[in-house]
């Protein structure tokens, strides 16, 4: 255990042979323990999201929990909440060399027992910190190994890969490619978390919150605009769909104006909606009439599970990361590359035909992705580490 946690410990009144007692069952249930958790902002993104709802469990079980951060955001709120502190670290952009330097500060002052990075540039940011103050470092894969482009990013995280402590993967897909890149490295699978109760809690959106008419049929897409969420293949297949059908896009990015002019040259615009960044996007789930997740590639698809716990019908594009949670009992896996056969999907759904069935199936498969099992399975990783180091 660390020295200042003995400074700091609660004193037994029944003799110092029972204080170290007290102190090493303190130990074994995590008190006194200290976790970094490094990340770029706490926007709106899925990874962003998965660590705000960790910082709840952890502390539970004892957990001191820090986060260095650049740029807040939404997910910041339940993150406090939860009871992890916030450092904030000074930058001028995402790969700001001087990060290095302060996450260094910050783990001489902190001494935390192990540091964890989440995304790609915080995995060699923080990574190099923790490997040159010689403290464990978990990195994360929160993707699969189709995001892998070589690039001299990607080869330099992989080269730092190699000398993690572990690295967790949520997705089989993850666990494959390191496994396969850093095979000395110890590759663990945690799947996300879902707040499976708070989605059941929650009323759905109603057609004028949303802009639609109440007799609309509603295709419903979530996640950033951007080039490896393929949102102009739902754009094309929109246009073979009759006129009730209404899409709308929840999210940011890159390619929304892209998208935007797409629609308007394939005569749809007025049958799309951009309604930004939503939070949750559980209610307009709930109105929805079917969820379209039609990406390249995928970790493990958050808005695909929320969907999922929502009752919503899905329809998917037949990639790996989809298949490792759901199969065709359960969802309509298409072609994403064909707009024929994803307006063909979308039509069959719209009927009624099987619907109910892969709803039910897949609301029982969403139900075993909970907050409290992400926490526990973090948990036993986390002492693992400190234990063996």
């Amino acid at each position: 255990m660390r020295s200042d946690a003995r400074r700091s410990a609660p004193v037994c009144c029944l003799g110092p042979r029972l204080n170290v007692q007290c102190l090493r069952h303190l130990a074994a249930k995590g008190w006194g323990l200290k976790v970094l958790e490094c990340i770029l902002s706490m926007t709106g993104g899925g990874a962003e999201r998965q660590l705000s709802y960790l910082a709840a469990p952890l502390s539970a079980r004892g957990w001191s929990v820090l986060t260095g951060l650049v740029i807040g955001g939404p997910n910041l709120e339940r993150l406090v909440e939860g009871g992890a502190r916030v450092e904030w670290l000074r930058a001028a952009g995402n790969h700001d060399p001087r990060l290095i330097t302060g996450i260094r500060r910050l783990i001489r002052r902190e001494q935390p027992d192990l540091v964890h990075s989440w995304l790609p540039q915080m995995d060699v940011l923080a990574g190099v910190a923790a490997l040159t103050c010689g403290v464990p470092w978990l990195m994360s894969e929160r993707s699969s190994g189709d995001a892998f482009r070589g690039t001299w990013k990607d080869r330099l995280r992989v080269m730092l890969a190699k000398h993690a402590t572990a690295i967790v993967a949520n997705s089989p897909g993850g666990v494959r490619f390191w496994s396969a890149r850093a095979p000395r490295v110890p590759v663990h699978l945690i799947a996300n978390a879902l707040e499976v109760e708070a989605i059941d809690a929650t009323s759905p959106a109603t057609s004028q919150q949303i802009g639609v008419e109440d007799d609309a049929k509603i295709v419903l897409a979530a996640g950033r605009l951007s080039p490896e969420k393929n949102h102009r293949l739902l754009i094309e297949a929109l246009a073979k769909l009759d006129r009730d059908v209404i899409v709308v896009i929840c999210g940011e990015g890159p390619l929304l104006e892209q998208t935007r002019a797409l629609a308007h040259d394939l005569g749809v615009a007025d049958r799309v909606r951009f309604p930004g960044f939503i939070h949750p996007v559980w209610p307009f789930m709930k109105r929805a009439n079917v969820f379209v997740s039609v990406g390249w590639y995928e970790g493990h698809p958050n808005a695909v599970l929320e969907a999922m716990a929502a009752r919503c019908p899905v329809v998917l594009s037949d990639i790996e990361a989809h298949r490792d949670v759901l199969d065709p009992d359960d969802a309509v896996f298409v072609d994403p590359s064909s707009a024929d056969a994803l307006a063909t999907a979308i039509r069959n759904v719209l009927s009624g035909a099987g619907v109910v069935e892969r709803v039910q199936r897949a609301k029982k498969r969403a139900e075993a992705f909970s907050v409290d099992a992400a926490g526990a399975a973090h948990d036993a990783l986390y002492r693992d580490v400190v234990k063996t180091r």
